[in-house]
C-alpha cells in the first residue's frame, strides 16, 4: 500500500451497479499499483420510497469517504490522499462528491470516466436524469445535480477521459465540466478519444 485510497462509484445509470466491469476489475487494477480501494454499493434513488431519494447516493458517497477516513490506519492510508473515481452514472456521483460533500469527507481528488455531469435536458443522459431525479424533477434539484454548474474553488482537481464517439453519454458532458472547472481555477486534465 502506498498510502493512496480510492473511493470507486460503478456506474449503471442510477438503476443498477455495474460491479464487475466498472468495480472489482478497477479496483485490481490500482491495486497492483498500491491504491487502496473501496468499490461503494451506494443505494440507488427510487422515488417509489423515498422522500428524498436523488440525496441518496450522495449521502451514501459521504458515509463512505467518513468510514474510510476513520478507518485510515486500518488500511495505511493517507488521509489527504483519498480521492475517487467514477464511470458513466457513477461518473456524475464522483463529481456530485466533489462538489458538494463536506468539507470532512471531500475527496482529495476525482477521476470522471466517461461521465453523466449535467441534469440538463439534451445534455444528460435521460435513463440517469429520471432515475435520480424522478420524471418531473424540479428545477431546483436539476441545477443542483448539474456539476457544470456546482463547480467552486473547493472542488479537488479532477482527471477526466471521454470518447467522442460515446453514444450513451454525450461527451459535451465532459467539455462542459472541464470548462467549468477551468473558469474556477481548479487544476483539471482532460482526454478524448476519437473513439
Amino acid at each position: 500500500a502506498n498510502g493512496t485510497g480510492l473511493l470507486i462509484f460503478p456506474g449503471g445509470g442510477y438503476g443498477g451497479l455495474s460491479w464487475k466491469a466498472e468495480g472489482v476489475n478497477i479496483a485490481k487494477a490500482f491495486n497492483e499499483k498500491g491504491v487502496t480501494c473501496f468499490i461503494v454499493k451506494y443505494r440507488l434513488p427510487d422515488h417509489r420510497y423515498m422522500q428524498t431519494a436523488q440525496d441518496v447516493p450522495l449521502a451514501d458517497a459521504v458515509a463512505a469517504m467518513r468510514w474510510v477516513k476513520l478507518h485510515n490506519n486500518i488500511y495505511h492510508l493517507d488521509t489527504s490522499s483519498i480521492g475517487c473515481i467514477g464511470f458513466s452514472a457513477g461518473g456524475h456521483l464522483a463529481a456530485t462528491f466533489a462538489n458538494l460533500a463536506p468539507a470532512d469527507a471531500r475527496p482529495a481528488f476525482a477521476a470522471l470516466f466517461y461521465p453523466v455531469i449535467s441534469m440538463k435536458p439534451g445534455l444528460t443522459h435521460q435513463g440517469s436524469r429520471d432515475n435520480l431525479l424522478g420524471e418531473n424533477a424540479s428545477v431546483e434539484n436539476e441545477v443542483r445535480y448539474s456539476n457544470e454548474l456546482q463547480v467552486t474553488t473547493h472542488t479537488p482537481p479532477c482527471y477526466i477521459t471521454h470518447t467522442q464517439d460515446d453514444r450513451t453519454v454525450s461527451v459535451e458532458n465532459s467539455l462542459k465540466m472541464y470548462e467549468a472547472l477551468l473558469d474556477h481555477h481548479v487544476p483539471a486534465e482532460m482526454h478524448l478519444l476519437p473513439k
